[in-house]
């Protein structure tokens, strides 16, 4: 059986809201050098902790 993915340890350890979300065509550093990736990135994450995050 092959090595869990280290993105796959943290959703198991999680309590809550876990989601993965993939960037088609980018690398690992993409969204942080790239505008059209890193707008992708920051819109989810926006997303994400609007619906997640409690005030």
């Amino acid at each position: 059986m092959p090595a869990a993915q280290p993105w796959e340890d943290t959703a198991v350890l999680s309590a809550e809201s876990t989601e993965l979300f993939d960037i088609p065509a980018a690398t690992h550093f993409d969204p942080y050098h790239r505008d059209a990736y890193a707008s992708q990135a920051v819109d989810k994450l926006a997303e994400f902790y609007g619906t997640h995050l409690k005030n």
